[in-house]
């Protein structure tokens, strides 16, 4: 399977879901979308692939090296963002796809997401709109099926156990 056909698929489960059935970013004037030319959103393994038309992101390669030789890249945000193009850690924001360290996937919070989102800081995983954490916890069931993308949630679980 082609990495576009990939992304396009987990894309389209994600939608017309969201972490709350209201508009979280009126709790915090949308600070996850608030980014500069230092913050971003890592992207997945060759998920470039289907950001091409997304004119707002600018794609640089990030420190983070997820297997040798190989760093994922970051996408850094200028507004007005294309909803309909955001990338995939944009699309499950806040959640995280944790791999644990015997290769298990759960579904959390997502630690760095403390900073900015209420949502992270205030409610669990489990006071989040059920359809939206089940089609997350659905496509990282599909998505860690392919080599890279697991091996790339695999090491950036072990930047979360810091």
């Amino acid at each position: 399977m082609k990495p576009i056909d990939i992304y396009t698929r987990a894309h389209k489960k994600l939608e017309d879901v969201t972490p709350l059935p209201v508009d979280c970013g009126m709790a915090c004037e949308k600070a996850c979308c608030d980014g500069d030319e230092d913050t971003g959103m890592y992207l997945f393994p060759y998920e470039e692939s289907i950001l091409v038309d997304a004119q707002f992101l600018k794609i640089v390669l990030s420190d983070f090296e997820y297997r040798k030789g190989e760093c994922a890249k970051l996408a850094l945000c200028t507004p007005p963002c294309d909803r309909a193009l955001r990338p995939l850690a944009c699309r499950i924001f806040p959640l995280f796809p944790y791999i644990t360290t015997d290769g298990n996937l759960r579904i959390i919070m997502d630690p760095r997401a403390n900073l900015m989102c209420p949502i992270a800081r205030r409610l669990e995983v489990i006071d989040l709109d059920r359809t939206f954490v089940r089609r997350v916890e659905n496509i990282f069931k599909f998505l860690i099926r392919f080599e890279d993308i697991e091996t790339y949630l695999f090491e950036l679980s072990r930047q979360m156990d810091f």
